[in-house]
């Protein structure tokens, strides 16, 4: 994939509701609404998130690594 396939991503409402609602479930751990928000971007594009970042196992979003 050459960077001229890559498009702009803009988090809707829903994109947003999700997060916060991520963020309950998962109170008693420091997922930001950053990764949250990306992790619900994920989901609806049915994509893996590129990271490191454990949060996202703990949501039960594809890593890809």
């Amino acid at each position: 994939m050459e960077m001229t396939d890559a498009a702009l991503v803009n988090p809707g409402p829903e994109d947003y509701r999700q997060a916060a609602a991520r963020l309950q479930t998962f109170a008693d751990q420091t997922i930001t609404l950053f990764d949250a928000t990306v992790a619900a971007l994920a989901r609806r594009l049915g994509v893996a998130v590129w990271t490191y970042d454990n949060d996202f196992d703990v949501m039960g979003v594809p890593v890809w690594r």
